[in-house]
């Protein structure tokens, strides 16, 4: 049986019968109010700048809506 951990949108909530996310939620650039998911050091969005990794709700809609 798949234990699911609580509702959310970052790693700790992603982690679904211990196999963890294959993205960190961080920042781009001087826009720090954005967190975006990071995968092999790039936000998945495209959005540009040096990645700063965050323990936050992901906030970029452009992010939200890729897996």
């Amino acid at each position: 049986m798949e234990r699911q951990g609580a509702k959310g949108d970052g790693p700790r909530h992603a982690l679904v019968g211990n196999v963890p996310p294959d993205w960190i939620p961080g920042t781009a650039g001087d826009d720090v109010m954005t967190v975006h998911k990071v995968r092999d050091g790039r936000p998945v969005c495209g959005a540009t700048g040096e990645v700063d990794e965050w323990r936050r709700a992901i906030t970029c809609p452009a992010c939200l809506t890729t897996e």
